[in-house]
């Protein structure tokens, strides 16, 4: 019984099948790209998450700053952004 060409058990195919039936050369690269992007994203944001969190429990280590109102121009104490701190 010869292989069907579209079969992907086929030695003429090229992958090759583990036990959980996904083809390893498949499998792999998407998942360890998919990792690898997901770290990188978490090492980049890193930064911002921590002072995101120290905002919310009301830790702020910089000082107000002296700024004006947006529409009345008065003036007022500003606390810094997340971009400050990070």
């Amino acid at each position: 019984m010869s292989p069907r060409s579209g079969d992907p058990t086929s030695a003429s195919s090229g992958f090759s099948i583990n036990a959980d039936g996904v083809s390893s050369a498949v499998s792999d690269a998407p998942f360890a790209a998919r990792m690898g992007l997901r770290l990188g994203t978490v090492a980049l944001l890193h930064p911002f998450d921590y002072a995101k969190t120290l905002m919310q429990i009301g830790h702020e280590p910089i000082a107000p700053s002296q700024t004006k109102t947006l529409f009345t121009r008065n003036p007022a104490l500003g606390l810094p952004s997340v971009a400050r701190y990070g």
